[in-house]
């Protein structure tokens, strides 16, 4: 059990079984998706980043989407203390709950149009339709979501509360340092620092922080460093961590999260990461 100091500190890293892991990140992905298809069928059209967008809660140990103006307003939420989808009011009082523990997709998604019925929004525009190709995990194809204890659930949310922590420190000491935002389709946690602003996003020169659970490059746990635009390989000077530079589909500093289970500073070890990676980002993004 999380103690009130833990929810707001560094929570400490240790070993995990990393293939357990990533089954956990499948599912908590799934989930996420459903969380987020909420934002995406009923907020007003706008980007598709911005609907389906989630924050962290660190106080609550919890992922939540988008608020939904219904007969009473709601969010959906994933609860990290117990491996929970959640709809909450706007004085967090739980209006329902769902344990996806042995149950299936169609399972969740019954459970979904039940409750935005009784929420007065029709459960008949609820789009689960993705935008980009559905994940090959299991629990799209008809299996049931595995069991795992509240303590792997805790640990695996205490990687995006550390993403979250740090992040909030660097920003209360930068300027022009945007939101800190969980992206539902990649199922990482980031957070631009911009340098030359534009009046589009897509020409502006900033870096990004941020950390992935694991995806189709890493099958583990990693924080990175990435640029738009990306610096060219042969102005990338060496890391003085045990981070390194990736080349391949996209352009930046990574560091795998194992590497903080043995250190007794973790906070301090991945703010010497990100500190090392900025500083030979910065240089040659501003030439």
């Amino acid at each position: 059990m999380l103690s009130a100091a833990d929810k707001y500190s560094w929570f400490e890293l240790s070993a995990v079984d990393l293939e357990l892991f990533q089954k956990l990140k499948n599912q908590v992905h799934h989930l996420i998706l459903a969380v987020s298809s909420v934002g995406r069928t009923f907020m007003e059209p706008s980007n598709e980043n911005e609907r389906t967008a989630l924050i962290w809660i660190p106080g609550l140990w919890r992922m939540a989407g988008q608020w939904i103006p219904a007969n009473r307003k709601f969010r959906s939420s994933v609860n990290f203390k117990e491996g929970k989808i959640l709809l909450v009011d706007e004085r967090v009082n739980t209006l329902a709950e769902f344990n996806p523990s042995e149950k299936n997709h169609n399972e969740l998604f019954i459970w979904m149009e039940q409750h935005i019925i009784s929420l007065e929004l029709s459960s008949a525009h609820l789009k689960w339709d993705l935008p980009f190709k559905t994940p090959d995990y299991p629990t799209f194809k008809g299996a049931r979501f595995q069991y795992f204890a509240d303590e792997f659930w805790e640990g695996f949310g205490g990687y995006f509360h550390n993403a979250f922590f740090y992040f909030t420190h660097y920003k209360e000491q930068h300027k022009n340092v945007g939101d800190i935002v969980i992206q539902s389709e990649q199922l990482t946690i980031t957070m631009d620092h911009t340098f030359r602003k534009t009046d589009e996003k897509e020409t502006d020169t900033f870096f990004t922080l941020g950390f992935s659970p694991g995806d189709s490059i890493f099958g583990e746990p990693y924080f990175f460093l990435t640029s738009q635009p990306f610096i060219a390989e042969t102005k990338l000077r060496k890391l003085k961590t045990q981070g390194f530079w990736y080349t391949d589909e996209w352009v930046g500093a990574v560091y795998f999260a194992k590497n903080l289970w043995s250190s007794n500073e973790q906070m301090a070890t991945l703010s010497y990461f990100f500190e090392d990676a900025i500083k030979k980002v910065k240089s040659p993004l501003l030439d």
